[in-house]
């Protein structure tokens, strides 16, 4: 009796974890088209770099985005930023299949982590903060060679 109990009980936890991971996924890919239809802007950015070794001031500038593949920032006296990385890594993340995994809440955003299904992938895992609206709050992405990025969008 305890064993098919014990059974039963695996089975259902199985179930709804899937489901959860169905429902991150759709979500994170909802993100990716709202992503996709945004049309070309510039704003101004703060960046603050957090290097144990080196102590760097905030420096602004601006960011010209004109697809997700194609960001670019124009940052006066600034050359440790990789321009390009941030923007198509993070949306090269999507492009092949992926893990998507509820973490809870944070602040009224949901917290989803995605890793990579292929072992090749430039990005070992990224970690999203969601709102409501299905728009991306914080991200960091965790990459194999590139070390670690981390963006908050105010």
């Amino acid at each position: 009796m305890i064993k098919w109990l014990f059974i039963l009980l695996f089975s259902f936890s199985i179930g709804l974890l899937s489901a959860q991971s169905s429902d991150a996924k759709k979500r994170m890919l909802n993100m990716v088209e709202k992503l996709e239809r945004v049309p070309p802007y510039s704003c101004d950015v703060n960046i603050n770099i957090d290097v144990k070794f080196i102590r760097i001031k905030e420096r602004v500038g601006k960011m010209i985005y004109r697809s997700p593949e194609d960001i670019d920032y124009k940052i006066k006296g600034f050359a440790f930023l990789p321009k390009k990385e941030m923007g198509t890594t993070s949306t090269s993340l999507f492009k092949d299949d992926f893990i998507a995994i509820e973490m809870g809440k944070e602040n009224e955003n949901q917290i989803i982590k995605v890793i990579p299904m292929d072992i090749n992938s430039e990005i070992v895992t990224g970690q999203f903060w969601i709102d409501s609206a299905d728009l991306v709050q914080k991200m960091i992405l965790i990459t194999k060679e590139k070390g670690s990025y981390t963006a908050e969008m105010n």
